[in-house]
């Protein structure tokens, strides 16, 4: 109890959150909590890794660079509604909240893929978005191996073009003449040890570098939307158009 105390208090003042569309919460979960993540993922894996098809794992080298589809394992799914989850996301999305998805991006060390720069909500495709992402290291992450950077305050403008990416692992990214808004904006890498989360607003502008370091990067995101949320149905549809024709031509270059 008095860890969830220390952390609620220390997101009680959401000022550098509104600001920058990112907060960073050191040690949130214990190292049994990240264990039994790690566990429960490769459970998972052991369980249903032959029915996974190209939408839902990515591989790099016969190894994991992306895992989308962990909503399904039950374990996980209570785990991300446990109640320390449930009142952290409240104090940012100021409603009780539902959980859209749960991802694995494991990025292994050497080979782990880029991520392009995005905003959540051009995969979620929500009316006025009032969503947040919760990524949890599951290892070290920082700048040296592709750890998560930020754009800090494009939030704040709105949802933003996109166009497909073309990239295992992601199927959007911003398009290039509005990142050039935010040329003279400095990003922002946290540097996260095991248990540290970083949570971001579906609007925020983000990417990641690819690993070229010898250590993994592990991180598993908990999508967390407004519970009375809406999908932009025109929105949507062009979004699933979209990773629909990038899976074909993935299937066809196989």
């Amino acid at each position: 109890m008095a860890k969830l105390k220390r952390i609620t208090d220390e997101i009680k003042n959401l000022n550098n959150f509104k600001r920058n569309g990112f907060l960073v919460i050191k040690d949130v979960f214990t190292k049994n909590e990240i264990k039994f993540i790690l566990d429960s993922i490769q459970l998972y894996i052991a369980k249903e890794g032959d029915k996974l098809n190209i939408k839902n794992i990515n591989l790099v080298n016969n190894k994991i660079n992306s895992l989308h589809s962990l909503k399904k394992s039950k374990a996980l799914l209570r785990f991300a509604n446990k109640n320390k989850i449930k009142k952290i996301s409240r104090f940012f999305l100021n409603s009780d909240a539902k959980v859209n998805a749960i991802e694995l991006f494991a990025k292994p060390a050497f080979v782990g893929y880029a991520s392009p720069i995005h905003q959540d909500n051009a995969y979620w495709c929500l009316k006025d978005p009032n969503g947040i992402t919760m990524w949890i290291a599951l290892s070290k992450a920082n700048a040296s191996n592709g750890g998560i950077f930020y754009y800090p305050g494009s939030h704040k403008g709105g949802d933003y073009p996109h166009e497909p990416s073309y990239i295992k692992g992601s199927s959007q990214k911003v398009k290039k003449n509005t990142l050039k808004k935010f040329s003279k904006i400095k990003t922002v890498t946290p540097s996260l040890k095991p248990g540290d989360i970083v949570i971001h607003d579906s609007r925020t502008l983000h990417g990641s570098g690819k690993n070229n370091s010898k250590f993994s990067r592990k991180g598993m995101t908990i999508q967390l939307f407004d519970k009375n949320s809406r999908v932009n149905i025109p929105m949507r549809k062009k979004y699933l158009s979209s990773l629909s024709n990038q899976l074909k031509q993935r299937i066809s270059i196989k």
